[in-house]
């Protein structure tokens, strides 16, 4: 089997794996945490961004800090890959970015948060690919809510949440592809 296809199926068993455990519901000391997410790939000029919104749809309020929301630049942030989407099947190269904010953001029921994540920045040759074949990404994010004590929670109160969108080819005007 070649590299790819190890990769390629490796990627799909964490995928399908982070979509399962995606339908458990967190429980905390004080009720059930549910938070919802939304991930729309928007291109601003010519720069590609994923505008995210992060809601809580429980009954408690939820406390993250800052690295843990979903565009935050570090690793406890959003989880992104970009492959190819057309022969040679490839991952594209990604630039890590790291940050660290202390910073506390509440999120009260029903409320929702938005931000972006700068993918032609994080995936440098995203322009040189989107010449000439769609890009697939998959995502995954897991929220670490604090507890009532603002402490962090039991690693089993992780939020799994995962899903996936394909940019096309700017020059591509077939809508069935």
């Amino acid at each position: 089997m070649g590299r790819v296809a190890q990769h390629t199926i490796a990627l799909l068993v964490v995928v399908i794996g982070w979509a399962f455990s995606a339908q458990l519901l967190a429980q905390s000391d004080q009720g059930a945490i549910s938070l919802a997410i939304s991930v729309e790939p928007r291109q601003e000029g010519r720069e590609h961004l994923a505008h995210i919104t992060l809601r809580n749809t429980g009954s408690d309020v939820v406390n993250l800090l800052q690295d843990n929301l979903p565009w935050g630049p570090s690793l406890a942030g959003m989880q992104i890959q970009a492959w190819r989407a057309i022969p040679p099947y490839a991952p594209l190269k990604k630039i890590n970015l790291f940050a660290h904010s202390d910073k506390l953001v509440e999120i009260r029921p029903g409320e929702a948060l938005s931000g972006v994540v700068r993918l032609s920045r994080r995936f440098p040759e995203l322009d040189d690919v989107l010449r000439e074949a769609e890009v697939m990404f998959f995502w995954g994010y897991r929220a670490l809510p604090l507890g009532p004590d603002l402490k962090a929670g039991n690693p089993h109160q992780s939020l799994p949440l995962t899903g996936s969108f394909v940019i096309r080819n700017p020059s591509d005007s077939d809508p069935k592809r």
